[in-house]
C-alpha cells in the first residue's frame, strides 16, 4: 500500500538510476483506490446492460435543437473595424 503522493513511474526511475542500467514500467494497474477495488468493478457493458429500456418510438438520440449559424465575422472584429478602421488582411 502507498500514499497518494507515491508515483510508482518515479520509483521505477529512480531504482534504475541506483542501479545504473536505467529502468521504466510497461504497464502500471491501479488495482485499489481508498475501499474500491479492480475486482468489484463494473464492465461497460454491465453497465449499459442496467440502463433502462427507451419507450417505444423513442429514438436513440433525442433531436436537438439546431443554434443558428453565427456570421462570417465575428463581433471582435466588427469592433476593430469601428475603433480602428479596416484590418490589414480584409479589403477596404
Amino acid at each position: 500500500m502507498c500514499s497518494k503522493g507515491t508515483y510508482i513511474r518515479s520509483l521505477a526511475r529512480d531504482y534504475g538510476a541506483a542501479l545504473g542500467c536505467g529502468a521504466h514500467l510497461t504497464k502500471l494497474v491501479r488495482t485499489r483506490i481508498g475501499q474500491y477495488r479492480l475486482s468489484d468493478a463494473l464492465t461497460m457493458e454491465a453497465i449499459q446492460a442496467l440502463r433502462p429500456p427507451r419507450p417505444a418510438g423513442e429514438t436513440e438520440r433525442p433531436e436537438r435543437p439546431r443554434r443558428q449559424r453565427q456570421p462570417e465575422r465575428r463581433a471582435g472584429l466588427d469592433y476593430f473595424n469601428a475603433t480602428h478602421g479596416t484590418p490589414p488582411n480584409e479589403p477596404q
